[in-house]
């Protein structure tokens, strides 16, 4: 954090100077989290745990604590009111005695919850009339989350080795659909995202899986044209994604993710609308194209995240500016400066003009 403020401080950029707030935020911001890291401490007196930061200090009475939580490098200390989070646990000194403790003394929430749901699902005679009948229900629940995740990762790999396919790119889109409708039918023992700790299963790998590959084919030489009807069509589909996935998806286990959920939903929703829209609107567009000239005024290769090749082409058509657009690195190198594309423009079939370049 601290690094990339000071990187975008040296940086020359054209403006005022209030330009330079931004990267000052990031170093006061990175010094802030390491002063605070550095003073962090925590200490067990005989009748408080107390957690010191930088700017403040939390204590929970020994009495009230009813357990902890271990998570990754977090663990949580909860009380009846409030809960005390401890990150990157294992960077402190005794952190092992300190967890020994919490285990001698406390309750595991995460076990506890665990246990909890598990004895739900085993005492629900909505899955069956028999305990054996919904063991059975959630083996089909483990078989079913895991196919779907398994499938979604297949379809991953599909992207890598087929061009623009209408029937694959219409199953990607179909996929996390699908993920809803096992949401709706899974009988409450399948979740979009749940816990590892968990005795529920969760289908959001495959339903990432095939958003991944969704974005890398809507990305993948469609150009679109400013239009009304973007934000229409994109807001619509994520709306509609995303109460479609909060209605399906129950949130009755304690082993649930609770609020954090909303967000997933709508990080989800996100992209799964800005690459539905751009497939949908380019993909299955049946429409006639007109073909325009564009010269490659300039090019240039740029290295953030991985190798990209840009070529900058002049005005043609409707685009009256000049644009920069990512190629291959074959017409990077097949396409030089002075040499002429094919620029073929179509209507959209969401009336969303959009264009491809071939040389």
């Amino acid at each position: 954090m601290i690094g990339l403020g000071a990187f975008l401080l040296t940086t020359p950029t054209p403006g005022s100077a209030a330009i330079y707030l931004f990267p000052l935020f990031f170093i006061i911001g990175g010094i802030i989290l390491v002063a605070d890291k550095l003073k962090s401490n925590i200490s067990i007196y005989p009748d408080s745990f107390v957690q010191t930061g930088l700017f403040k200090t939390k204590s929970i009475a020994l009495t009230d604590i009813k357990g902890f939580r271990i998570e990754s490098k977090v663990f949580y200390i909860e009380s009846a009111t409030s809960k005390m989070t401890v990150r990157s646990y294992s960077e402190l000194a005794d952190y092992r005695e300190l967890l020994l403790w919490l285990r001698e003394n406390y309750q595991d929430l995460v076990a506890a919850d665990y246990k909890a749901d598990l004895q739900k699902i085993l005492t629900d005679q909505s899955l069956g009339y028999t305990e054996e009948d919904r063991k059975a229900a959630l083996k089909k629940a483990k078989i079913i989350s895991f196919t779907y995740n398994i499938l979604g990762v297949v379809l991953f790999l599909i992207n890598f080795l087929v061009g623009h396919d209408a029937f694959y790119e219409g199953l990607l889109i179909m996929y996390p659909i699908i993920s809803i409708f096992i949401l709706f039918t899974g009988k409450g023992l399948i979740y979009f995202y749940i816990n590892k700790q968990s005795p529920y299963y969760s289908i959001c790998f495959g339903a990432f899986a095939a958003i991944v590959a969704m974005f890398i084919k809507s990305m993948d030489n469609y150009y679109l044209l400013p239009s009304g009807h973007t934000l229409p069509a994109f807001l619509i589909i994520c709306v509609v994604f995303f109460l479609a996935l909060k209605f399906a998806n129950s949130e009755k286990a304690a082993t649930a993710m609770g609020l954090a959920s909303i967000f997933l939903f709508l990080a989800t929703s996100l992209a799964y609308g800005f690459c539905t829209f751009r497939l949908i609107n380019c993909s299955f567009d049946k429409s006639s194209d007109k073909e325009f000239h564009a010269s490659v005024i300039n090019h240039n290769i740029t290295h953030s995240k991985g190798t990209h090749y840009h070529l900058v082409i002049g005005p043609w058509g409707p685009q009256r500016d000049i644009e920069s657009i990512d190629v291959s690195q074959f017409e990077y190198f097949q396409d030089t400066i002075g040499s002429t594309v094919n620029v073929h423009l179509k209507k959209g079939l969401l009336s969303i003009p959009w264009y491809t370049i071939s040389k």
